[in-house]
């Protein structure tokens, strides 16, 4: 069994954001060699996200709207997580809602999202299209890792 595994950093500007990292993942994919198989899109953080959608930015608005009505951030006193000297009890929360990876068929080398989703389906990330909460560690450039 072949296998290939790359750790690609992303930071937002903002508390949360979305980044469509579709192309990078299709990048990795096109260097391993990889024909058939599986890909596993795995956020390594814990307040970070990666799901599979529409890339719409109504969409994107949508989703902030409805992550704030579940967990809203304020008041930070309402999360016991903060006590401990955070402010992200709500990241936590909204993290388990939006997913923490994806799994991919691949299909002739591509990734496959099926006979329904179209090019408008992206690998998102909190991190292919995700919601993710800023990092506290500043951006790397995407690295190979053996």
């Amino acid at each position: 069994m072949k296998s290939y595994r790359k750790e690609l950093w992303f930071e937002t500007p903002d508390r949360l954001g979305f980044i469509n990292i579709t192309r990078t993942v299709e990048s990795c994919l096109e260097d391993s060699g990889i024909q058939e198989g599986l890909c596993l899109v795995n956020a390594m953080h814990i307040t970070a996200s990666v799901f599979i959608n529409d890339d719409e930015s109504g969409l994107h608005r949508d989703f902030v709207a409805w992550l704030e009505e579940l967990a809203p951030h304020a008041p930070i006193s309402r999360y016991q997580h903060n006590q401990t000297g955070e402010d992200n009890g709500d990241a936590h929360l909204k993290r388990q809602v939006m997913g923490r990876e994806v799994v991919i068929a691949i299909t002739g080398g591509k990734l496959d999202f099926g006979p329904w989703a179209g090019s408008d389906r992206v690998i998102s990330s909190t991190t292919l299209k995700s919601l993710t909460e800023v990092a506290r560690r500043p951006a790397q450039k995407a690295r190979q890792v053996s």
